[in-house]
């Protein structure tokens, strides 16, 4: 249990790697908070040796402080494009003098910024599956987990899922195609409807994309797409479309639900007592022990 993240402060040929227990689901706000606050909460958090493996690791900021560059991931972090964006530019005005990256595939891109062997050593877990029977008889109702477009030279059709995510799609491999094809069709959903996930088949160019970075996915299942090329990336609903040639005007938020997610995401989480946790954890199990990462609470 926990939302363990690592801080890397590079400076110069001196790298340290910092970790917090708890502060995952806080890294947009945490940067929020400007150069000085954040790096001095991250210099309070433990040292460690090394960077956290798969899937442990649930967010990484790496900080150079000679190049003056911020490179950071987080699995917690806005999901629509058009406040991934917003964030972002309002990120620069907190460190200014400084380039911002969000990186769109996690550890694939922080191993090579960091120049280091990471993905190879990591370990793959099983993926989510799915069988001919569980897509035939998949049913939409008011949830719906992914929207799917299959682009068939000047054809798109679009249809949702209702339980099938995209790893199990993906897992299945491309005789996929023609049973999504089957699915009643739709007109593609607003960004405001927050759309799960969204994941591309253009059958044209051998492209696959999906809007969510997942660890392991190529590796385990591109066997099964033979000739295809996966583009992959915490990229967002409209960012994803667009990679595929999709016209997004018409689907944007509205500026005050932009707002809205925005504020959202970078109000201060200050309120969590590791403690309080485990004494209500205690309650219900009284065998139940914790790790010491668990009393962590080092907060900005």
């Amino acid at each position: 249990m926990g939302q363990r993240v690592n801080y890397i402060i590079r400076d110069g040929d001196k790298q340290v790697v910092y970790y917090n227990h708890w502060r995952a689901n806080c890294v947009a706000s945490d940067l929020y908070l400007g150069e000085k606050r954040f790096l001095d909460f991250v210099m309070t958090c433990k040292r460690e040796e090394q960077i956290m493996d798969e899937p442990w690791i649930e967010a990484c900021v790496l900080v150079d402080a000679v190049l003056k560059h911020v490179y950071f991931w987080a699995m917690e972090f806005p999901e629509e494009s058009s406040v991934k964006d917003y964030y972002m530019s309002e990120l620069a005005k907190k460190w200014k003098g400084w380039t911002l990256h969000l990186l769109w595939n996690r550890m694939y891109d922080m191993e090579r910024i960091l120049g280091i062997d990471y993905i190879a050593i990591q370990e793959l877990l099983p993926l989510s599956s799915c069988t001919r029977e569980e897509i035939t008889t998949d049913i939409v109702d008011t949830f719906y987990m992914t929207v799917v477009l299959v682009k068939t030279g000047n054809n798109c059709r679009i249809v949702k899922t209702g339980n099938l995510n995209m790893e199990a799609i993906i897992g299945y491999g491309m005789d996929i195609i023609p049973l999504l094809i089957n699915k009643t069709g739709i007109t593609l959903p607003s960004e405001q409807e927050k759309p799960y996930g969204c994941l591309i088949i253009d059958t044209a160019q051998r492209h696959v994309y999906i809007s969510e970075s997942i660890f392991g996915l190529w590796e385990q299942t591109a066997h099964g797409w033979p000739g295809y090329k996966l583009i992959m990336g915490d990229f967002g609903y409209l960012k994803t479309l667009e990679m595929a040639g999709i016209r997004t005007d018409t689907l944007k938020m509205a500026k005050a639900e932009v707002m809205n997610a925005f504020e959202s995401s970078v109000r201060p989480i200050d309120n969590f007592n590791a403690k309080g946790m485990a004494e209500r954890l205690t309650e219900n199990d009284k065998d139940i022990r914790f790790n010491p990462d668990f009393f962590d609470n080092t907060q900005p």
